[in-house]
């Protein structure tokens, strides 16, 4: 299904390049696709459905999500830190959606405009990540580290951050603050690829699950707020890990780091989520390079201090909720959309088999 609707899709740019290395039987791979004209980015963004303005699914998600929190803090109101902040953010946020909405409806002809429209959700994720901590007391009014840290003595007979404690040596925890620094153009780049190929579908379903992912685990950190082994382990209290770059800059960075954003972990849930929908589009090449990475993003949210052992299994869990669900919902998106004819579509000259 998926080779059908590329070869399709490509055909509504006469300036997309011809696809290269059809295997013997025709059939058009993902890692055998031939690169997108950068010239014709523009005619690809603009070819597509969706380029109106209109309320797309992450548009939903993004607003409903805006509207949960405002619920979550008129209920619980006295917990609010600085609601008047808080309020700020929550309608900043629409005016985001309102003016990339505006602007793409004013200037349906602009390439500016689209991708402002079609990125501007991932915009988002930081300036909602800052806002968490305002409310992320209004259920329990207390961090919940006491009940994570007494879970993780009885599973693992101690505490797993000291581990990789006695293992840290300045090269090694430059490393793990390199790998801890990947998850923004994790988020980013697969998104600004797959427009540069003309994807413009899968581009909008990438976004949408990764903001599915963030929303969800901001979501989380409400319903188990957690400070992290780096507020609470007595053996961290004498200072920062040694390092070099990436080091100096991630300790920084984390200084003003929402206090309660720990469980489960947002680094490894949109990571794995990046991957996981990766995967699922049939990138299997993008798949196996970005593995690795993604999995010393993993092991260094606990060797940094920053997260717990069992924030990383709940971002896993957010991850692969995510795309079992993203996936039922785009194959019945598919099945409602897509026409199939019963015998393979010839597309200049190739037969683009269904799969």
């Amino acid at each position: 299904m998926f080779e059908c609707r590329r070869v399709a899709s490509a055909c509504l740019n006469n300036d997309i390049r011809r696809f290269e290395g059809l295997s013997p039987n025709g059939a058009v791979s993902r890692d055998e696709v031939g690169e997108v004209d950068v010239n014709s980015l523009r005619e690809v963004v603009l070819a597509r459905g969706g380029a109106d303005g209109t309320p797309r699914p992450v548009d939903r998600l993004v607003l409903g999500y805006l509207a949960v929190v405002a619920c979550i803090a008129v209920l619980g109101w006295e917990r609010v830190t600085k609601p008047f902040e808080l309020v700020i953010a929550l309608a900043a946020g629409v005016a985001i959606w309102a003016a990339s909405a505006l602007l793409v409806r004013r200037f349906p002809g602009s390439a500016l405009a689209q991708y402002l429209w079609l990125l501007y959700p991932l915009s988002l994720t930081i300036f909602l990540y800052k806002a968490i901590e305002r409310y992320v007391l209004v259920f329990h009014g207390r961090f919940l580290d006491a009940e994570v840290n007494a879970v993780e003595a009885a599973v693992f007979g101690g505490h797993p951050n000291l581990f990789f404690d006695s293992i840290a040596n300045p090269v090694l925890t430059e490393v793990m603050m390199f790998g801890y620094s990947l998850l923004y153009p994790l988020m980013v780049l697969p998104a600004v690829v797959l427009l540069f190929r003309g994807e413009r579908d899968q581009a909008e379903r990438f976004i949408f699950r990764i903001m599915l992912a963030s929303t969800a685990t901001y979501i989380g950190f409400v319903l188990f707020p957690v400070l992290g082994p780096m507020h609470t382990v007595p053996q961290f209290a004498t200072g920062g890990l040694d390092g070099y770059l990436f080091t100096d800059m991630i300790q920084t960075m984390m200084v003003g780091d929402p206090l309660g954003s720990a469980f489960p972990s947002g680094h490894v849930g949109m990571a794995w989520t990046v991957l996981l929908a990766l995967r699922h589009f049939g990138y299997r090449r993008a798949f196996r390079v970005l593995l690795p990475f993604v999995c010393l993003l993993t092991v260094s949210i606990a060797y940094n201090r920053f997260h717990y052992v069992s924030d990383a299994f709940g971002g896993l869990a957010v991850a692969f909720a995510v795309s079992a669900l993203c996936a039922r919902w785009e194959a019945r998106a598919d099945q409602r959309t897509t026409f199939l004819p019963d015998e393979p579509v010839a597309v200049g000259g190739a037969v683009a088999e269904r799969h």
